[in-house]
């Protein structure tokens, strides 16, 4: 066959395996593509060439109904395989794709991304093939709380056929001051899918996986409980709000949509909204016909009813309806408790997982989140650590697009989501980077000035606080002035700790005096979400001057 009918039966192979195949499938056609496109020398911009064509394909395959489209996509296929520059930089720039260097040397990561295995949309051989289409060379696959032999070994195996360098990094949650700390924990020397997989069967390795699994059930009962709400209150808001009539939902069908992944809120959102999709197709087309007759008033009124429609997506379901404190009669597994039912690993604290974690392999590597820390947690556990925390994630795309969650833990009266300060992640990750800069500088006098500024910045916050107990008093709100007084001890409590890192400053700073803190950037992408940036972040030096 001609080659350019060989690339695409290739290409249509992996897609077709992508969503119904096994991985053995998917990564056997992965390795046919390579081998018809990735290994063939006859085009000046190989690499780019080979990209392009990927993404064709992908759009005909995902536009199987429109014969119109598919055939001027095919058109552009043919056209693009000649591999002649104009017409493939075109076709990059009409697919918002960055002209990578032929020598493949970009520095291109992310840091933080999602398969299907968690919240995520794509197989670990879909998401690997995206990552490479978008350029991308260095990436970390996160798994909640644990990580099955058969998922990692997929995805390793699809980054050596692809050669890209892939990480697995596992997100473990830790108590810390009333809320929950994620670190990722990388096992660093096993890259290869073999090893990795004896790594995972090692007994300890196995016990922990175990664990992990009871921390998942656990945090996933609540997303349950979440749908039991939807279908007994929350539906009927819905429906009354958006003049709809809406389905219940049930148990068995969620966890098919589901599918390998692990329950999620998103995961709901989600099926909430596909069980919407016809009725507010057929809304629409109710609109439309009116629409014709109506009169001007009345058509500024289905244009208002319209936009207020399309704009019901998973994050507007999350926030509005799904999150824990919208249904403040289920039980928070945000939040840590000593009930019974709470898993012994979610009873530890960060300076008691880590170094347990530790013994499993020397060149374990962890990563502290941030999305969830002000600086001064941040401070407190790095001091309590102890130097364990290799990196940290000093910038998070999803962070920097929705904002973090500022109010204090005392106003139980509004929700994250409700109200967000979009300046705490740039102002979060400068004092953390200039905490970071002076602990991997020989530097205490360095060190001194950032963890005074991390202290001084607090104690602003604290009397911040003390000017609304004043207020509270002087208006007798006293159920309001009673939390504020709760919550102003604790950060005269606070406040001594932090003012014991810094008499103790020397011993902090051996923590770090001969393995370094490293940064972490990552989106946080899970394929799913019309508000987040896409995965991957490239290093703009590293481009050809034309991308650049």
């Amino acid at each position: 066959a001609p080659r350019v009918l060989r690339i695409a039966y290739a290409i249509a192979s992996l897609l077709g395996s992508l969503e119904a195949g096994k991985a053995s499938d998917r990564l056997r056609a992965l390795r046919a593509l390579k081998d018809e496109v990735l290994l063939a020398n006859n085009a000046y911009l190989q690499k780019n060439t080979s990209r392009v064509l990927l993404q064709i394909m992908k759009e005909l395959i995902r536009h199987r109904d429109d014969e119109k489209t598919q055939l001027r996509l095919a058109h552009d296929f043919r056209m693009a395989s000649s591999g002649k520059p104009r017409l493939v930089r075109a076709e990059l720039d009409k697919y918002h794709l960055l002209e990578m260097p032929e020598e493949w040397n970009q520095l291109a990561f992310d840091h933080h991304v999602h398969d299907a295995n968690t919240k995520g949309r794509k197989s670990p051989t879909h998401l690997v093939m995206d990552a490479w289409i978008k350029g991308v060379r260095f990436l970390t696959v996160v798994y909640y709380n644990y990580v099955d032999a058969e998922v990692a070994e997929e995805l390793l195996e699809a980054g050596c056929i692809l050669d890209m360098h892939i990480r697995i990094g596992i997100e473990v949650s830790s108590r810390f001051r009333g809320k929950y700390v994620r670190v990722i924990w990388e096992p660093q020397s096993y890259t290869d899918p073999k090893s990795f997989k004896a790594f995972l069967e090692e007994q300890p390795v196995r016990a922990f996986m175990k664990e992990g699994r009871m921390v998942s059930a656990y945090q996933q009962k609540y997303v349950f409980e979440a749908l039991a709400a939807y279908n007994r209150t929350h539906r009927a808001a819905l429906a009354e709000e958006y003049g709809l009539e809406l389905d219940k939902l049930d148990e068995k069908g969620f966890t098919a949509f589901v599918g390998t992944g692990q329950p999620s809120l998103l995961h709901l959102a989600k099926y909430i909204q596909s069980g919407m999709q016809p009725k507010l197709k057929q809304a629409a087309r109710n609109m439309a016909r009116e629409y014709e007759t109506a009169s001007t008033e009345r058509r500024k009124e289905l244009r208002e009813r319209l936009n207020a429609l399309n704009a019901i997506d998973s994050e507007a379901l999350i926030n509005r309806y799904l999150q824990p404190c919208r249904n403040p009669e289920l039980h928070d597994p945000t939040i840590p408790q000593d009930t019974p039912e709470v898993p012994p690993l979610l009873r530890l604290g960060t300076g008691e997982l880590l170094p347990r974690l530790a013994k499993f392999h020397s060149t374990s590597h962890f990563t502290l989140n941030l999305s969830n820390l002000s600086t001064a947690d941040a401070l407190e556990i790095l001091y309590d650590c102890k130097g364990h925390i290799n990196n940290i994630e000093l910038y998070n795309l999803k962070d920097a697009t929705r904002g973090k969650w500022s109010m204090p833990m005392s106003s139980k009266d509004v929700c994250p989501g409700d109200a967000v300060d979009a300046i705490s992640p740039e102002r979060t990750c400068a004092q953390i980077a200039e905490l970071q800069k002076a602990l991997n500088e020989d530097n205490v006098i360095a060190l001194k000035r950032a963890i005074r500024a991390v202290v001084w910045s607090f104690e602003e916050d604290r009397l911040s606080l003390e000017n609304a107990l004043s207020q509270s008093l002087g208006k007798n709100a006293l159920s309001r002035a009673s939390e504020l007084q709760t919550e102003l001890t604790g950060m005269l409590e606070r406040k001594e700790k932090l003012l014991d890192i810094l008499f103790n400053i020397e011993m902090f700073h051996k923590y770090y005096k001969k393995r370094p803190l490293g940064s972490r950037i990552g989106s946080g992408s899970t394929g799913q979400s019309r508000h987040q940036y896409g995965m991957g972040v490239v290093v703009l030096e590293t481009l050809p001057a034309r991308a650049q």
